[in-house]
């Protein structure tokens, strides 16, 4: 039974001047000034919700302050998701450790849920204040299986996933129809990473027999929770047709939908899409701008549209040598445009001199990186 007090997800801000955006005097505040802890818990969450009086983050915090104070668990655990997420509070993993390992002490099942998602991935060094923790999967594991043994159905998700990330990946694996069913339960409930893993199961025959239109199924669902991911994969869905019949002008608004969600590959793909001007209004800056957003998250297809749009003159003034620089980033991170591009420049001495050498170095990784991708891709 879910704790009174829990923000899920949550995360609040901290500011100055916290009085002075208070309503007057109510009996519930003055219950809360008093030192009632259920007051102040009910107080902070109606700020932080809006619920009866004017939103404001900056009371909700401090409330919840007040609360963890007089040794609230619940406090705390909201204290924690407010570090964790750094919205209008200056961002720490180490605050937020701190917090959840807290209120994971006096059984606070979510803490020890987040705690343990923290504990996998480590807290990186926070400069002048904290060393961080080093990733502990041992103690991570630990923790979700005592969760799972109490029946917190959470943990159990996250163990279900951790085996599919783990596990031979062969159809008959132990303990993957479990892992299967367990995530089968989550994505009726909404849960987007159970969705998205029932997605790659069925499209790769993991647990159960392989259905692409089950697969584009569970993709919907998750796109329609707003998930970026999902909405990339579904575009390729609909451009290739995998378990959808091919829709190109259903792709571009897949894409449009995982660009405007953060995804990198969809603001690339979306880019695409704008620079051909293909079943979108054909619009160059905005393109190049998708591009130059995706290549600052690491996006090695972006390097290699950025160096197109260099070399042509697409939306900024044409450069060859800083073209011949995307593209040498892009060959060099996998991708295997950039390297067939370098072959026939090296081979024709087009930009740069002539090197027969280079040229057949490039074509080399060019094979190589193919035959990475079909083992890949190849279910």
């Amino acid at each position: 039974m879910m704790r009174r007090g829990l923000l899920f997800g949550a995360a609040l801000l901290l500011a100055g001047g916290v009085f002075a955006a208070e309503e007057p005097a109510d009996p519930l505040s003055e219950r809360a000034r008093k030192g009632e802890v259920t007051a102040q818990l009910e107080l902070a969450d109606s700020f932080f919700r809006g619920a009866g009086r004017p939103r404001n983050l900056a009371v909700a915090y401090y409330w919840f302050s007040r609360a963890a104070a007089l040794g609230s668990p619940e406090a705390e655990y909201n204290l924690g998701v407010m570090r964790q997420h750094g919205l209008g509070v200056e961002r720490s993993g180490m605050l937020a450790y701190g917090h959840f390992k807290t209120a994971s002490a006096a059984g606070i099942k979510p803490a020890r849920l987040l705690l343990a998602r923290l504990l996998f991935r480590g807290i990186p060094a926070e400069k002048g204040r904290h060393n961080g923790v080093p990733a502990d999967a041992e103690t991570a594991r630990r923790f979700l299986r005592g969760l799972a043994k109490e029946d917190y159905f959470p943990a159990r998700v996250d163990l279900a996933l951790l085996y599919l990330e783990q596990a031979p990946e062969k159809q008959d694996a132990p303990g993957l129809a479990d892992a299967v069913a367990v995530l089968t339960t989550a994505a009726s409930q909404g849960d987007v990473k159970a969705l998205r893993a029932l997605a790659d199961c069925f499209y790769y025959g993991r647990g159960v027999p392989r259905d692409e239109e089950k697969m584009f199924h569970y993709l919907s669902l998750a796109a329609r929770e707003g998930d970026g991911e999902s909405s990339g994969k579904l575009g390729y869905c609909h451009e290739l047709g995998i378990g959808t019949p091919p829709d190109p002008a259903k792709a571009a608004e897949c894409f449009r939908q995982a660009a405007a969600r953060g995804l990198p590959q969809g603001r690339v793909k979306y880019g695409e899409y704008l620079l051909a001007g293909d079943y979108v209004p054909r619009d160059v800056p905005e393109a190049l701008r998708q591009f130059e957003q995706a290549a600052a998250d690491g996006s090695t297809t972006a390097f290699y549209q950025l160096a197109r749009c260099y070399d042509a003159g697409w939306g900024i003034p044409a450069d060859r040598a800083k073209a011949l620089e995307w593209f040498l980033l892009s060959a060099r991170s996998g991708e295997i445009r950039a390297c067939e591009e370098l072959v026939r420049r090296y081979r024709a001495g087009d930009g740069v001199p002539a090197d027969p050498g280079a040229a057949e170095y490039w074509a080399q990784r060019a094979v190589e990186f193919a035959r990475r991708t079909r083992s890949q891709l190849n279910p």
